[in-house]
């Protein structure tokens, strides 16, 4: 085997066993070469993402296909470092209903289950325990009070149908908290009311109401 090198201003020819190839590099001999030396050098590519492939010990799509595929799924128990999170107790619906101030799961069942209609006896006088339900169908016995509500959350709507149990016509008195469009028609089997309740605060509930049949 043969080796020929001839050196010609700024090209090296190198010829081994008369094959030959050539480089070229500017300013030959005065000093490290640069990328911009290399003549057919990729110039979108810089020295810096170069240096990116340092460490690199085995061809990186191998390494890259070797990872987590772009779409996959976990359950619950995979998930180590979710903190308090993954800690979180299931609300239940009085806790719904309540907007209980605590690190609570609010899951759809348990949103359905706060928003089930209640039916509250109506052989008494009714006080609302706001926290206690969303809606309402009251079926009174009698001429009723619809007391003040406890336990108002200020911000929050209730709704309530109030109705006769026979075809009696029934008086509704209300508490001293229910301000606005008070409603005074009677209610029967067959002519209710429906009310919506809006608490500005404790003491204060608005009241807009609907006659139907």
């Amino acid at each position: 085997m043969t080796y020929e090198v001839t050196v010609s201003g700024t090209s090296v020819s190198v010829s081994v066993s008369g094959s030959s190839f050539a480089v070229s590099v500017s300013q030959l001999g005065s000093g490290a070469p640069s990328l911009a030396d290399i003549t057919d050098w990729p110039s979108e590519v810089s020295a810096a993402e170069v240096g990116y492939l340092d460490g690199v010990t085995s061809p990186i799509q191998e390494q890259l296909e070797a990872k987590a595929a772009s779409s996959h799924t976990h359950t619950l128990s995979d998930v180590t470092d979710a903190g308090a999170m993954a800690a979180l107790a299931e609300a239940t619906a009085d806790q719904v209903r309540a907007l209980a101030n605590s690190a609570l799961g609010i899951t759809t069942r348990r949103a359905r289950d706060a928003a089930a209609l209640i039916t509250p006896s109506g052989s008494a006088n009714w006080t609302p325990d706001w926290e206690a339900f969303v809606s309402a169908d009251w079926s009174v016995t009698a001429n009723r009070t619809l007391g003040n509500p406890t336990n108002v959350i200020p911000g929050t709507t209730r709704v309530v149908k109030i109705r006769s149990s026979s075809s009696t016509a029934r008086t509704i008195s209300w508490g001293s908290n229910f301000k606005g469009n008070i409603p005074t028609a009677t209610v029967t089997d067959s002519a209710f009311l429906f009310v919506t309740l809006t608490a500005i605060s404790s003491t204060e509930i608005v009241v807009s109401h609907l006659e139907y049949t």
